[in-house]
C-alpha cells in the first residue's frame, strides 16, 4: 500500500501547489464532464428500470 500512496501523493502534489485560478479551470474540466456522463448513465439506469416495472406491471393486469 505504502506505493500507492507515493503514487497518490505524486499525483495531486502539482494539483494542490497550482494556483487557484488553474485548479478550478481543471476541476470545470474535469468535474463538468464527468457529472454530465454520471447524470446520463444514472437516467439510463432508471429508465430501464422503469421499463422493467411497467412490463412486469402490465403482466399482472
Amino acid at each position: 500500500m505504502q506505493w500507492f500512496r507515493e503514487l497518490s501523493d505524486g499525483l495531486t502534489e502539482p494539483f494542490v501547489t497550482a494556483p487557484v485560478w488553474q485548479q478550478m479551470g481543471t476541476i470545470i474540466l474535469v468535474g463538468v464532464p464527468a457529472l454530465i456522463v454520471l447524470a446520463w448513465v444514472l437516467m439510463g439506469v432508471i429508465d430501464f428500470i422503469s421499463g422493467a416495472l411497467s412490463k412486469v406491471i402490465s403482466s399482472d393486469s
